[in-house]
């Protein structure tokens, strides 16, 4: 029945974009998500093209407007791109990434001609004389930023965690955070400028889920990190910070009040974690070309050569099944076997 509802979506969008010449379809739905690829959207707009971005919401005030993008919002009833099951399985099971989110990504390729890129690092607006104030206070010894995302739904996280949390940062009030307590170096916020507070000289540490978005802002901005990944490729990212030695990760199922702190003010108070992300910053960022100006090129590439499109298919879409699922390799390795098998018995 899903697999139905969302071909009629499907098509029912086609048929409204006919006409607009390019559509923006992000894989979630989180407003995050959106905001991620308006940059490149808009700069497409820029030469010429129409442009349509489906959006999807389940509260209003999530809705985006542009003046130069025409929103298709689709009403997720209530529902987000994980069900009331799967959150609370994000907060409580340690690798909690259902198959269903899995394919999504394996068929994506398959399905259509696909180049990927990165998502670039953003602008970051001006802060309000009320960040400013905030985040520059003499008594500050710096500032730590505390965001899970769109889908760490805190009203249904476990009693320990968000004490652990709470519990911490009332004890560190050398340094400002935000979180859900009376503290006054505690500001809490429904949504915050995360570009603006990271590249503020005063910020001191970035503590995050690990999302794709959060994570590239994080480096973008060289802000160490303390992870907390929830599920997909959250985990990924939090090993890379500890790899590249730029964070520390903990675990979402061993949360406590000592483990939260420790980490902090390990990362907060070494001056090594913000000399490795610097490095790594500089290194990521020392590119030919701009992650939105490249997806500019190649999608104006291929709109001036639409024949294109055969060479941007994935070569292991032309195997046949025998090849595609390693049948071939399987048979000549048993092959291999029993003739190694037949030559020692002899």
């Amino acid at each position: 029945m899903d697999c139905i509802i969302t071909i009629a979506i499907a098509l029912f969008i086609l048929q409204i974009v006919e006409a607009k010449k390019i559509l923006f379809m992000p894989a979630m739905a989180a407003p995050s998500h959106i905001k991620s690829i308006l940059p490149l959207a808009r700069a497409l707009r820029k030469d010429g093209h129409n442009i349509s971005v489906v959006q999807y919401y389940a509260d209003e005030s999530e809705k985006m407007f542009d003046y130069d993008i025409d929103f298709i919002y689709v009403f997720t009833y209530g529902d987000n791109a994980v069900n009331q099951k799967m959150e609370n399985l994000i907060w409580r099971q340690k690798m909690a990434n259902p198959w269903e989110l899995l394919q999504s990504g394996l068929t994506a390729g398959m399905a259509f001609n696909t180049f990927m890129v990165d998502y670039a690092c953003p602008k970051a607006s001006k802060l309000s004389n009320d960040y400013l104030q905030f985040i520059e206070d003499n008594s500050s010894k710096g500032t730590v930023v505390f965001s899970f995302g769109h889908f760490g739904n805190w009203k249904i996280a476990p009693t320990q965690v968000v004490e652990a949390f709470s519990s911490a940062f009332e004890d560190l009030p050398q340094y400002h955070l935000n979180m859900v307590t009376n503290k006054s170096h505690v500001k809490i916020e429904a949504w915050v400028p995360l570009p603006a507070i990271l590249q503020h000289p005063k910020t001191v540490l970035f503590i995050t889920h690990s999302g794709i978005k959060s994570f590239r802002e994080a480096v973008c901005f060289a802000v160490p990190v303390v992870t907390v990944p929830l599920f997909v490729d959250q985990l990924r990212h939090a090993v890379l910070s500890v790899i590249h030695g730029f964070g520390v990760r903990l675990d979402k199922t061993k949360l406590s009040k000592q483990t939260v702190h420790n980490a902090i003010t390990t990362v907060a108070e070494n001056n090594k974690y913000k000399q490795r992300i610097t490095k790594f910053s500089a290194m990521v960022s020392d590119t030919i070309i701009d992650d939105t100006e490249k997806g500019r090129f190649w999608i104006n590439f291929h709109r001036r050569h639409p024949n294109s499109v055969e060479h941007m298919r994935l070569k292991g879409l032309k195997l046949n099944c025998f090849s595609f699922n390693c049948y071939d390799a399987l048979t000549l390795l048993c092959a291999l076997f029993f003739v190694s098998h037949y030559v020692f018995d002899c």
